[in-house]
């Protein structure tokens, strides 16, 4: 199955404050720092080498279009993430990208994530999605033919 889509987002704001001390007004600013959230969902959660999982994703709004999205990719147990792909958001903020495996010799479970990095006049600080596991199993032996 999928993984359930993260809840919205609110943007990145400043908030101005003023009350009152004896007859004095005093104001004050509070700056409220948000990370963007997408959501994303994947094509098949299992899969062998040489197949392709693709996601799609939506980027928080106001101002999601054409926005960078770097789709990264970790094994269970790392705490180190690898950039796999980049894509750029379209219509709505949706966008899709994907990922072929090549190279899985034995079964294996990594993780994937859609990164949002800070960008220029969009309301968000650097965001990442929630993880979502891919579970990756080696081809099955092919039986060669005689001719």
């Amino acid at each position: 199955g999928h993984a359930a889509d993260e809840g919205k987002c609110v943007p990145n704001r400043e908030l101005l404050i003023g009350y009152r001390h004896d007859a004095a007004q005093i104001a004050d600013s509070l700056h409220y720092l948000a990370h963007a959230r997408p959501t994303r969902r994947a094509s098949s959660q299992k899969l062998r080498n040489g197949d392709k999982v693709k996601f799609i994703g939506r980027l928080p709004r106001p101002n999601a279009v054409e926005r960078t999205v770097v789709l990264q990719a970790s094994a269970p147990g790392s705490h180190r993430w690898l950039t796999i792909r980049k894509a750029v958001s379209g219509k709505g903020g949706y966008f899709l990208t994907g990922y072929r495996f090549a190279h899985t010799t034995k079964p294996t479970t990594y993780l994937f994530r859609a990164l949002v990095p800070r960008q220029k006049n969009y309301a968000f600080e650097e965001g990442a999605s929630k993880p979502v596991r891919i579970r990756v199993l080696p081809r099955r032996g092919r039986h060669r033919s005689a001719h």
